[in-house]
């Protein structure tokens, strides 16, 4: 199964919501996720592709994966840093996948693939997907969005419908490009169904600084039946659900 890694080592520092811009902390963490890839998670192929034409030294990395008896690539290129700051951090992410798929020769030769945004790792990609002539996106609860952090999708799915709607992406009018997958997925009637468990993340986002350390709960096993029934994915059962807990607290009070 092959991983594409995103990312953008030299930001502009003009792009909206970055709020982590610092060239070396950014570097380290691509560094961080790509040896995650290698050692630790499931992939026996990987491919990091970035936009700021970072000459990113693959040397030891490409020794450790053949030692691990992985196939790893790294592509680069010069986005189009005006869009990106005209539209947002979609428009860069868009661009990226977009060239992945054309340039990349390990990608080339698969039916579909998993795209983890570069700065974040998933501790648990040996038990998420399930089907892999599937496609698999979690829906963000209550909001009209497809987690795009981490995915798994059938590339001519991708290519025919998600390919270019990154030009779509506007961050200022917070239509960013969660909700465009979302939209296009929808109504194209594209069946895309929640990971078999919840992804649980580690790392530092870039956007807002977030940082991830997910850990399973006691209510995993909660969490694990929504997404193998696709509750998960269910905007009405999470409002329902909402409800339910306001009602409660107004009860209690």
């Amino acid at each position: 199964m092959l991983l594409l890694i995103t990312g953008c080592i030299n930001v502009n520092p003009n792009t909206p919501y970055v709020t982590i811009s610092d060239m070396k902390d950014r570097l380290n963490s691509y560094k961080e996720t790509v040896r995650w890839a290698i050692e630790e998670s499931t992939f026996d192929k990987i491919v990091f592709c970035e936009n700021s034409a970072y000459p990113f030294d693959m040397g030891t990395f490409q020794s450790i994966a053949k030692k691990k008896c992985k196939k790893i690539e790294y592509l680069t290129f010069q986005g189009n840093t005006s869009q990106v700051i005209k539209h947002g951090k979609g428009y860069g992410e868009g661009e990226i996948i977009e060239y992945a798929i054309k340039k990349s020769v390990l990608l080339q030769h698969e039916n579909a693939f998993c795209k983890i945004t570069g700065r974040l790792k998933v501790k648990n990609t040996f038990e998420l997907v399930c089907d892999v002539n599937k496609n698999y996106f979690m829906n963000k609860k209550y909001l009209p969005q497809v987690d795009t952090r981490f995915y798994y999708v059938q590339k001519k799915i991708f290519s025919e419908y998600l390919l270019k709607q990154y030009l779509r992406v506007n961050d200022y009018e917070e239509y960013y490009l969660e909700n465009v997958y979302y939209d296009v997925l929808r109504s194209n009637k594209i069946q895309y169904s929640c990971f078999s468990h919840r992804p649980l993340f580690k790392g530092v986002g870039g956007s807002n600084g977030t940082n991830y350390d997910d850990r399973k709960t006691k209510l995993e096993i909660i969490y694990n039946v929504l997404c193998k029934t696709n509750l998960y994915n269910s905007t009405t059962f999470w409002r329902f659900g909402h409800k339910i807990k306001n009602l409660y607290r107004n009860i209690v009070k």
